[in-house]
């Protein structure tokens, strides 16, 4: 494993250098340096539990990774005893606060006694807790699928025209000031501050919004505590045609805060938050009032979050319940501060790799219906100031639509190229209606409309799909292909489903797999096939249902999908192939070892001709790969060779034979 090493240490260092007492402690945390997302997904898949990785450094329990490395390059070692905490704070201030770790790019780790967050807080606005696990989903290229049959474009237009802005206004109004039509004085300005109990008249106002436009029964609040205090999530549903489909979320925080303002105090100065969020939320009410009739395959959950301000603590315990009860969630589309910009309709998009195609969907969206956005991508995994962080840490996708990224960044692109104006009223009493660009919420309003609008059901067919991602091994080897049918009618009758494997660049396929299948599935429903396909190793496959076009369907768009799938065995190792004839096939592939195993090819006699270690070959996990050469680069003669896999204890795993054809 090759690490972006800035100190070697070895495990009886890291043991030395972090001398406790063992008694009291609650946890060790240490903070290793990583260059290559492979380096993680070894650590992690050996049993590591990652608190919180950045583009430099990732952050784990020292107990898990103790029997994982060896040498790596460690940034910091550090141990909460009992009663203490670990939060991950932005622009650290000088706070009372201990300090494990602080970032050059701005954020920090520290480490408080739990009985005083109120007090750091006063000092440190933003206070996010360390997650007890991190997904490295969001760090890595995924492929999702999260869509379906698109609605006739007319559907989507008349959508569109019942976006309102007088609407989206009032909103705003009535959850910045105290009496909406009073205008922006000091003394008519409300506190939607997370801590302060009038905050539950916004939180009233917006149940009672969702409730008249989604019904009574599809509105609920979920409550969380910080610090003794009881605040509020408040989540509207609206139900798809398939309950097991999954669900969308549209969100955006509720509670504001108005600490940039000189001598600021939260328990009696106002935060009215009109662009921070209360265009965001109006956005998620307007959207709520305009899909409420519409049919759509699977459910969207509309909700204003609490606490977001003071470290994102309502949309943490939405996502850690989410997670907990294994729930569906097929995308996150958060919004936050869309109204203040007024010399451009920008909107960036920010997204981590993984929900890169959530961003890119919404771009087309814009695009296709002419809503007239200029949207730019920041894709930025390190990017957590708002509530899709708590998604991501919890490997679901996830993007965040705001006005820029940072609103106060004087020296981005945007703000040189005269295309965004540096909001000084951000986290200020400043923060009124009076300088809302209603036209930029709408047209962002219409955007979160159009993007879940273009799936609306509107004709009593079937629609059969295969997407990247239908094609996958299961724990006993077995190659599965996934057949969906995303419509609203069912799907019966004879129809033929085929794989072919292809080249890299998708050409030259051949037919591995062909059947006529039976279909009898309901509106919403999957079967999974078995395939007799038994090579491992990584392959371009085209996956395709309804070959011959039998079933009339809503859309055959998306019949067809190519994949890149890696297949590495997982009930024993495999070599293959086996003969190996040279010239036919680049290499022989040892899949399926432990991580770290080594593989050495020996004569007949018993001269070593070559070794290969899992974790020297990069990106490739638990695989091995020989082409054929021994040690000092020289092609081998054909013959009969033995082969042993060693694991890093230096016992023998497996041993055989390994016959090479020229």
């Amino acid at each position: 494993m090759q690490w972006a090493i800035s100190c070697v240490v070895s495990i009886a260092f890291i043991t030395q250098l972090i001398s406790i007492n063992w008694a009291s402690a609650e946890e060790t945390l240490i903070g290793l340096r990583w260059s290559r997302i492979q380096e993680l997904e070894n650590l992690v898949s050996a049993g590591a539990r990652m608190r919180y990785v950045t583009s430099k450094i990732a952050i784990f329990n020292l107990d898990d990774v103790l029997e994982t490395i060896e040498t790596t390059a460690l940034v910091f070692a550090d141990t909460a005893e009992s009663g203490e905490s670990y939060y991950l704070v932005e622009h650290l201030h000088n706070s009372p606060a201990q300090v494990v770790y602080r970032d050059s790019v701005g954020w920090a780790l520290i480490r408080i006694e739990t009985e005083r967050f109120r007090e750091i807080l006063e000092f440190q606005e933003f206070l996010w807790p360390l997650p007890e696990v991190y997904s490295l989903r969001g760090w890595q290229q995924l492929v999702s699928r999260k869509k379906a049959a698109e609605a006739p474009e007319s559907l989507v237009v008349e959508l569109l025209n019942r976006v309102d802005s007088e609407v989206l206004r009032e909103h705003v109004l009535k959850l910045a000031l105290l009496q909406p039509d009073q205008g922006s004085d000091t003394s008519n300005l409300r506190s939607r501050y997370a801590f302060r109990s009038e905050l539950q008249q916004s939180t009233g106002y917006i149940r009672d919004r969702m409730e008249e436009y989604l019904g009574p029964d599809r509105v609920q609040t979920q409550v969380f505590e910080v610090d003794g205090t009881e605040m509020m999530n408040v989540i509207g549903e609206l139900r798809g045609s398939d309950s097991s489909a999954g669900y969308y979320v549209l969100c955006a925080h509720y509670d504001a805060v108005g600490s940039r303002s000189a001598g600021w105090v939260w328990q009696t100065d106002p935060a009215p938050g009109a662009d921070d969020n209360a265009t965001g939320v109006a956005l998620v009410l307007e959207s709520a009032r305009v899909l409420a009739d519409v049919k759509l395959p699977w459910s969207v959950r509309f909700i204003a979050f609490s606490g977001e301000e003071i470290g994102l603590w309502g949309s943490r315990a939405f996502a850690e319940r989410a997670k907990e009860r294994d729930e569906q969630i097929l995308g996150v589309l958060n919004f936050d501060m869309v109204g203040f910009n007024d010399l451009s309709h920008r909107l960036q998009l920010v997204a981590n790799p993984a929900s890169r195609w959530l961003a890119q969907l919404l771009m087309e969206t814009d695009e296709r219906f002419k809503i007239g956005l200029e949207i730019e991508l920041l894709e930025e995994a390190n990017a957590r100031l708002s509530d899709h962080a708590p998604f991501w840490a919890r490997g679901f996708d996830a993007i965040l639509g705001i006005e820029n990224y940072l609103p106060i960044d004087s020296t981005s692109a945007a703000v040189r190229r005269g295309l965004y104006r540096v909001n000084r009223q951000y986290h200020t009493v400043a923060d009124v209606p009076d300088s809302i660009n209603w036209d930029l919420v709408r047209r962002s309003s219409g955007l979160a409309v159009a993007f879940i609008g273009q799936f609306a059901q509107s004709k009593g067919l079937p629609n059969l799909a295969v997407f990247p991602g239908d094609l996958w091994t299961t724990n006993d080897d077995t190659l599965r292909l996934r057949v969906s049918n995303t419509g609203l009618a069912s799907a019966n009758g004879d129809i033929r489903v085929a794989l072919q494997r292809c080249a890299l660049d998708t050409n030259n396929c051949e037919t591995i797999y062909e059947t006529s299948v039976r279909l009898n599935l309901d509106a919403g429903d999957a079967r999974d096939l078995a395939v007799p396909w038994d090579r491992f190793g990584q392959s371009v496959f085209r996956l395709e249902v309804d070959v011959d076009d039998i079933v009339e369907e809503v859309s055959e768009d998306d019949n067809q999908a190519v994949q890149l799938l890696r297949r590495v065995p997982v009930v024993e190792s495999r070599v293959f192939p086996n003969p190996f004839e040279v010239g036919k096939r680049g290499f022989v592939s040892f899949a399926g070892i432990p991580l770290r195993s080594t593989v050495k090819i020996f004569s007949v006699d018993g001269a070593s001709i070559w070794t290969g270690r899992e974790e020297w070959q990069g990106a490739l996990s638990r695989e091995v790969r020989w082409s054929g050469q021994n040690d000092a680069g020289f092609a081998v003669s054909g013959g009969t060779y033995i082969y042993t896999i060693t694991g890093v204890d230096g016992m023998i795993l497996q041993k055989g034979k390994l016959t090479v054809v020229r």
